[in-house]
């Protein structure tokens, strides 16, 4: 039963993060709805980790595991990126080692915050409007 992992980027402005949720549209539940039709098998994902109600993803991975498929890794890229949304794409698909885990085996996690000094229409959705330059001294004496 082959392992795959597949990257994905997604803009969560719409969702109610990553994990499915019984009343509310969710990231995992939008993958596991087009998965599911792709390779006609009830299909469930596991994610690198839990995102929060409108947060977005450069690069989230996740695993799943299939009994058998035809499709290539790059077939599945292909087809999932036609079925799912504009606020969302896939990176790319890979066969995994059967120890591999989405969320157990990241070694690395990186979050990153906008600011924006001023009102831009093309980044708004990425940015957090201040108006005036934070004290980051401040800041990161708080941080500490």
């Amino acid at each position: 039963m082959p392992k795959l992992v597949v990257s994905l980027s997604f803009v969560g402005t719409q969702y109610h993060g990553w994990a499915r949720q019984p009343n509310a549209t969710s990231v995992q539940a939008i993958i596991e709805e087009a998965l599911s039709s792709l390779l006609r098998t009830p299909t469930t994902v596991v994610g690198a980790g839990r995102t929060d109600a409108g947060v977005h993803a450069r690069h989230l991975p996740f695993h799943f595991q299939v009994e058998q498929t035809d499709l290539s890794p790059e077939l599945i890229t292909y087809r999932l990126n036609r079925m799912l949304p504009k606020d969302m794409g896939v990176l790319g698909t890979y066969e995994a080692p059967e120890a591999f885990h989405a969320r157990f085996s990241a070694f690395k996690r990186t979050y990153t915050y906008r600011f924006g000094l001023q009102k831009n229409p093309f980044v708004q959705p990425f940015v957090w409007d201040v108006f005036r330059p934070p004290q980051w001294d401040v800041m990161q004496e708080a941080a500490g």
